[in-house]
């Protein structure tokens, strides 16, 4: 099937993700003979967020440009969808290889140090994510890490707190579960300590109980740590999960943490990450994490997601 934007033409080949309000192609293009992958967003459904999820994304990924967020390079629409033509990210999500591959904990730091990296430019932008969880962090072809899925971002203007709320459980802050007004800057931030948490002990930080339990958890800031967490790790994610949001560090102070200070990555970033392919190769034993996010947008998972 051919897509034609206002200037170029892609061929629409393997879907790889549907979720609310569409699917997620990878797109040959014909113009220059490298793959994209194309967001394609339905305007039937009947839905009058669908407009919002394609404005938020278009305008807020035109305002930050950084390696670890995903680029976008053109949008259009016809009559019957809207297009988000985007780079290629052909390793898959943190949450997917996670499923089936250990990632060392050197890796692990310096991937949420290019992912601390890429949400500390975007909030210096005064752009916030909103949705942050490991099926929105995915990995090029140099296995580089890239920030996905802006649909529920949103531009702050001088008054950061907000009103509207969206996430996906267990990622999302305490304040969100309340609908209290907050700062999503410290929401993502919280966010993300529940992706690190997941990365270094392959479950769920709110225990693998009933999700009442679990939530109940959640709101207090009740972290499940297991024996095995050091120090380091029980303070660095403590602070990230802190019930206070006022108290919760910002993506600056955390990336001045000795944390990433006394590891020394000796390669780059991107070379250390393709080590984790290269593990299950190896014959280590494989740990399937449990717990995960119920709900991926734009993937074949559904679930409870709070929505603006």
């Amino acid at each position: 099937m051919y897509v034609l934007s206002p200037t170029k033409q892609y061929v629409l080949g393997k879907k790889i993700g549907e979720g609310r309000y569409g699917e997620a192609f990878v797109a040959h293009s014909c113009d220059f003979t490298i793959d994209f992958c194309i967001k394609r967003m339905t305007k039937n459904n009947g839905d009058p967020g669908v407009r919002d999820v394609y404005n938020r994304e278009s305008e807020n990924l035109k305002k930050i440009s950084h390696d670890n967020i995903v680029k976008i390079y053109e949008y259009f629409e016809d009559s019957d969808y809207y297009y988000l033509v985007f780079e290629l990210c052909k390793n898959g999500t943190l949450e997917s290889i996670l499923k089936n591959e250990n990632i060392g904990y050197n890796d692990i730091v310096a991937i949420f140090k290019a992912i601390l990296s890429a949400i500390s430019h975007s909030h210096h932008q005064n752009v916030v994510h909103r949705d942050l969880k490991l099926a929105n962090i995915a990995l090029d072809e140099a296995y580089s890490p890239k920030v996905i899925d802006w649909g529920y971002s949103q531009y702050l203007d001088a008054k950061n707190e907000r009103k509207s709320f969206c996430g996906s459980f267990p990622y999302f802050a305490p304040e969100i579960f309340r609908k209290q007004q907050h700062d999503p800057k410290k929401a993502d931030i919280w966010s993300i300590g529940v992706c690190l948490y997941f990365c270094i002990f392959k479950t769920s930080p709110w225990g693998n109980g009933l999700q009442s339990d679990q939530l109940d958890n959640l709101s207090k800031a009740n972290i499940q740590f297991p024996s095995t967490a050091t120090y380091e790790q029980r303070e660095f994610l403590t602070k990230m999960m802190n019930i206070n949001p006022a108290n919760r560090p910002t993506a600056d102070e955390l990336l001045r943490h000795d944390l990433f200070q006394r590891i020394k990555i000796s390669r780059s970033s991107t070379d250390q990450i393709k080590g984790i392919r290269r593990m299950s190769a190896t014959g280590q034993r494989l740990i399937k994490p449990t717990g995960l996010n119920r709900t991926i947008p734009l993937t074949t998972q559904r679930g409870n997601m709070l929505r603006p």
